[in-house]
C-alpha cells in the first residue's frame, strides 16, 4: 500500500489543492495544511499549538522565516552519564536517549533536523569505528553549531573533527610511507564532489595534502604533524602546486569546483528536506542562490522552503519517515519523555540507528524505511507506547475524552489533531470512524483510544510525512 502511496496522491481529501504555487502566494495567509507540512519538514512534528501559531502568521514567507528562527534553541548540555564510568554501550544509549528527547521538546527543531543530515546523509560517523562517546558528542554538537551556517567553515570542521578522523582514517595519513586514501575519497565522492566530477589522481593528490592532519596521541584531539605531511608538488584538478589539506577543501567549495560542488549538495539537501527529484532548473537555480550567499545554510534552506515546488503536490507524500522521524513524532503527540519510551530499543531494529549509520554513504530514504521487518517494529512500538498511554497507574492517561461509547468521529478527530494530520484522507478517516465504530458501546469499547493510536500513527497520512 505504502509503495502505490508514494506513486500517488489517492489518499489526499477531495478538493484539497496541492497545486504548486505561486510567487504571489508567498504574501497571502497559509493553510493550516500547509503549516503542518511546513512543520514536519523543518522538524520531527506538527503539534496543534505549533500548527495554529504558523497558520496565523500573514503569509508563508513570514512563516519560513518563523522556522528559521533559531533565537530560542536552547544550549546543549552532555549528559551527565557520558562522563561516568559506564560500558560504552551504556553510553551509547545514554546519547541516543538525549537526542531524541531533544529532538522531541525543543523549540527550535530545525537545529537537530540538519544535525541528523549531516550525522546520518552528508558526514557520517559510526561508532562502530570508534567508540568514544565524548568525540560523538562533539560531532553533533558542532553540527548543531552550523546547523544553518557557513557550510565552507562545517566542512572545514569537519575534516579535522577527531570523529572523523578516526572513522576515514584521517588520523593516522602520515607521509611518506603511510599514505591513506579513504577520507581523500570520500571528501571528493561523498562530500562534496560526487562521482565523475574528479579523477583517480585528485584522489590521491587530496590524500597526500591531507598528510599529517592526524591525532593527538591520546586519540582525541586534532593535531597536525608536519613531519607527517607531504611538502611536494601535487596536482588536483589540473592545478599543480604544494596543496595542503584545507585550502582543497576551499578550492572545492570556492574556487575551480565551485559550481559542481553546490549543485551536488543543493540535490542533496533538496531530496532530505523535500523529497522529491528536483529538476535541473531547480537545483542550477538554488545552487547559484546558494554560491551568492557565500555558502550559507540558512539561505539555501530557505530558498528550498519558499521553492513553489516545496508546497507542490508531488512533495506532499514524497517522503516515508524515517524510524527516528516516525519515533520522534509519534512520542511527540503522546507527550512521552525518552526516559520512558526507550528509544534505544525501538528505532535500531527498525533500521536507523543513531551514532552508528550503515556506511559512509549513511542512511537510505523512503523505499529504503518500506521493509516488512521495519514496518513490523513500527506496529510493536506504538503498541507498546499506547499501552502506556491508558494505563491508569502510570501518569499519563492520553485523551481521556475518548470514553467506551464515544462517537467515532469524536475518536477520530482527536486522534488526527495529536498526530498533526489536518487534513485526513477520506480512507484513512472512514478506517478509523469504522473501527470505532464496531467497537462503541460495547465490551470492547474500552480499547477505543488504545487502537484509535494506533491505527492513526500506522497511517499512511502520519507516515508520508
Amino acid at each position: 500500500m505504502f509503495r502505490r502511496l508514494l506513486r500517488s496522491q489517492e489518499h489526499c481529501p477531495p478538493g484539497t489543492d496541492l497545486r504548486p504555487q505561486t510567487t504571489g502566494s508567498l504574501l497571502m495567509a497559509i493553510s493550516r495544511s500547509d503549516a503542518a507540512h511546513l512543520l514536519r519538514r523543518s522538524g520531527f512534528g506538527a503539534r496543534p499549538a505549533d500548527i495554529a501559531r504558523l497558520a496565523a502568521l500573514p503569509n508563508w514567507e513570514a512563516a519560513v522565516d518563523a522556522v528559521l528562527d533559531t533565537s530560542r534553541a536552547p544550549a546543549a548540555t552532555m549528559p551527565p552519564a557520558v562522563g561516568q564510568t559506564m560500558e560504552m554501550w551504556e553510553l551509547r544509549i545514554e546519547l541516543i536517549k538525549f537526542w531524541i528527547e531533544r529532538m522531541r521538546t525543543t523549540p527550535c527543531p530545525i537545529v537537530e533536523k540538519m544535525a541528523l543530515f549531516f550525522h546520518g546523509h552528508h558526514f557520517p560517523c559510526s561508532w562502530s569505528k570508534c567508540d568514544e562517546a565524548t568525540l560523538a558528542w562533539n560531532q553533533i554538537e558542532l553540527f548543531r553549531s552550523f546547523a544553518l551556517g557557513d557550510y565552507h567553515q562545517l566542512t572545514q570542521r569537519v575534516a579535522v573533527d577527531p570523529w572523523m578522523l578516526w572513522y576515514l582514517d584521517n588520523g593516522a595519513n602520515k607521509a611518506p610511507s603511510r599514505i591513506n586514501e579513504n577520507f581523500g575519497r570520500e571528501l571528493l565522492e561523498l562530500f562534496t564532489l560526487g562521482r565523475n566530477n574528479y579523477t583517480e589522481a585528485d584522489v590521491v593528490a587530496m590524500s597526500r595534502a591531507w598528510t599529517g592532519h592526524n591525532l593527538s596521541a591520546d586519540g582525541l584531539r586534532y593535531q597536525f604533524d608536519a613531519a607527517a605531511h607531504d611538502n611536494g608538488q601535487k596536482t588536483l584538478f589540473g592545478i599543480t602546486k604544494n596543496w595542503d589539506g584545507p585550502a582543497t577543501i576551499t578550492e572545492i567549495l570556492k574556487g575551480s569546483k565551485a559550481v559542481p560542488a553546490s549543485l551536488f549538495f543543493v540535490a542533496k539537501l533538496w531530496r532530505y528536506l523535500v523529497g522529491t527529484e528536483p529538476s535541473a532548473t531547480t537545483t542550477q537555480s538554488l545552487a547559484a542562490t546558494f554560491r551568492a550567499s557565500g555558502l550559507s545554510l540558512r539561505s539555501l534552506v530557505r530558498a528550498i522552503f519558499l521553492h513553489p515546488d516545496f508546497r507542490g503536490a508531488a512533495a506532499r507524500t514524497a517522503v516515508v519517515r524515517s524510524p527516528v522521524d516516525w519515533f520522534v513524532s509519534v512520542t511527540q503527540a503522546l507527550d512521552v519523555p525518552a526516559t520512558a519510551s526507550q528509544p534505544q530499543w525501538w528505532i535500531v531494529p527498525m533500521g536507523q540507528d543513531l551514532f552508528r549509520p550503515p556506511n559512509v554513504g549513511g542512511w537510505g530514504s523512503n523505499e529504503a524505511w518500506l521493509s516488512a521487518s521495519g514496518w513490523w517494529r513500527r506496529g510493536e512500538c506504538i503498541r507498546w507506547l499506547c499501552y502506556q498511554m491508558v494505563d491508569p497507574s502510570l501518569p499519563y492517561n492520553r485523551f481521556p475524552e475518548i470514553q467506551p461509547d464515544s462517537s467515532p468521529k469524536l475518536v477520530a478527530d482527536v486522534t488526527f489533531e495529536a498526530f498533526g494530520i489536518v487534513s485526513p484522507s477520506p480512507a484513512t478517516r472512514k478506517v478509523v470512524e469504522d473501527w470505532a465504530r464496531s467497537v462503541s458501546g460495547t465490551w470492547h469499547g474500552s480499547s477505543m483510544r488504545y487502537f484509535g493510536m494506533v491505527l492513526v500513527a500506522m497511517s499512511p497520512d502520519f507516515n508520508l510525512g
